[in-house]
């Protein structure tokens, strides 16, 4: 037993496992990158940007439950290679690996070594896996300038840096509604690291006066292209339909579930290290994991927990390098090695079954087989929920996009649908999808196909789609 102590002690042992791991995770991100599915989601994501590259003003021209500047980020890959699913995705997965090493970078300048920084840049890109990382997503990028506020404003080198914080917070706010909560941890942190003195209150305004500065030019350039600010009012979320105590009791029991115990447990363990609590960065890492699941009281989708991950991380690691008895940080370490193996099971498992399946190269064929009724590029296609990945893949514009926006196939309502199909000239529907108990293709809407459409059938293997033409 001493000698397997001796070897789990040993430095070069610690940092072999730390490379494996290492190349285990980017293999696991290439596979994914050109193999992996494309879900639903991505097709209201990308096509935002789609729609933006053909000139189309957010708010004006089309519909938009979000703020833009993410989807005007992506157009920049997208001009320089070309439309493409793949390119999206790889992008989104180079910014998976920015935020981890962002994560590494905040936890080295806490004075975590570095094998506990990498070790917690892993944690981070691992458990994206698990928490719906693989899809096409916007919270990487809210990740990305709300993690970078929060490395800048621990060196709180000037004015000139908490600005750029603040500019930094507009950003991620900019990117989706829920990057607001940066602007809150990074003040956390300059109150609770100032000792709430004089200084303090300057420090916040100069975040304040920069985060205020972005979203006055983010207003202004809207203007320029004729929106105005009632246009802008879904940027507040007011739509959203509300779950309450509901999501944010799944989002909890999803981390018990899909990642660990673990992680809860130390919340309670750190009660028994009470001097963490005068740390500001370890207050700002309770208040990130807490706050960030307060979203799931809004909507509870797995992803949202995204924005928690983190500080989910962080604290994780951070409170463990802080214990100073061997014995009881061993035990830590341990159960902390232990949970990996969960995230580590579940990246084999997706690798193993990818290796197996091409899902991507199979869905691609599916969509020429569409494309041979409905040419690439056509606008007024309705898609329904399950056909969204091929209408992606073809680059079909949905009809009445100045009023539902790229939320084609999301619509519940059957008034909706009728509404959409009106103004169609195809469309495309699964048989599960119209064979679905929900009340949507109600026998109305099959009625208004039947009599208005041509159909034709298409088959995968696994689901058929019909594909309607208008006569």
């Amino acid at each position: 037993m001493n000698r397997l102590f001796g070897i789990l002690r040993n430095v070069h042992f610690q940092y072999s496992v730390l490379a494996l791991l290492s190349f285990f995770v980017v293999f696991s991100f290439v596979l994914c990158a050109y193999r992996y599915f494309v879900h639903p989601d991505a097709f209201y994501y990308i096509g935002v940007s789609y729609l933006l590259m053909d000139g189309n003003v957010p708010f004006l021209d089309f519909n938009l439950d979000y703020a833009p500047l993410s989807f005007y980020l992506m157009d920049i890959p997208f001009l320089l290679f070309g439309k493409s699913f793949t390119c999206a995705i790889i992008i989104l997965y180079l910014l998976h690996i920015i935020n981890a090493f962002l994560v590494y970078s905040i936890l080295r300048h806490q004075k975590v070594s570095m094998k506990w920084a990498w070790f917690g840049c892993l944690l981070f890109l691992m458990n994206c896996f698990v928490f719906e990382g693989l899809f096409y997503v916007l919270e990487p990028f809210v990740l990305l300038f709300g993690l970078s506020a929060l490395y800048l404003v621990q060196k709180k080198s000037g004015r000139t840096n908490l600005f750029v914080v603040g500019l930094l917070c507009a950003c991620s706010f900019l990117c989706k509604q829920y990057g607001l909560g940066f602007l809150f941890l990074t003040i956390v942190y300059v109150l609770v690291q100032s000792d709430y003195s004089k200084s303090c209150f300057r420090e916040t305004a100069y975040i304040m006066f920069g985060f205020a500065l972005g979203l006055v030019i983010f207003v202004f350039l809207m203007m320029l292209q004729g929106i105005n600010l009632e246009q802008m009012l879904s940027l507040s979320g007011t739509g959203y339909e509300k779950k309450g105590l509901n999501g944010f009791l799944l989002a909890w029991l999803y981390i018990l579930k899909r990642v660990s115990p673990f992680y809860l447990a130390l919340l309670l363990a750190v009660w028994k290290y009470k001097r963490v609590f005068k740390d500001s960065f370890w207050l700002v890492c309770i208040c990130g994991f807490l706050g960030f699941m307060l979203p799931c009281l809004v909507r509870f989708y797995v992803h949202y927990l995204l924005l928690a991950l983190p500080f989910i991380v962080s604290l994780t690691i951070y409170t463990i390098y802080q214990i100073n008895r061997s014995r009881i940080r061993f035990v830590f370490v341990l159960i902390l090695f232990i949970t990996t193996i969960r995230p580590i099971y579940y990246i084999a498992k997706t690798d193993c079954d990818l290796l197996i399946h091409d899902y991507r190269s199979e869905q691609k064929q599916l969509s020429s087989k569409i494309a041979e009724y409905i040419p690439k590029g056509k606008n007024n296609v309705f898609a329904s929920s399950r056909a969204l990945p091929v209408s992606l893949l073809n680059m079909y514009e949905p009809p009445l996009i100045n009023k539902y926006g790229m939320s084609n196939g999301f619509v519940t309502s059957p008034e909706s649908v009728m509404d959409m199909l009106r103004s169609a000239d195809y469309a495309i529907i699964t048989n599960e999808d119209i064979n679905a108990q929900e009340s949507r293709y109600t026998s109305l809407v099959k009625q208004f196909l039947a009599s208005s459409f041509k159909m034709n059938k298409v088959n995968d293997g696994k689901d058929s789609y019909y594909v309607y033409i208008r006569k």
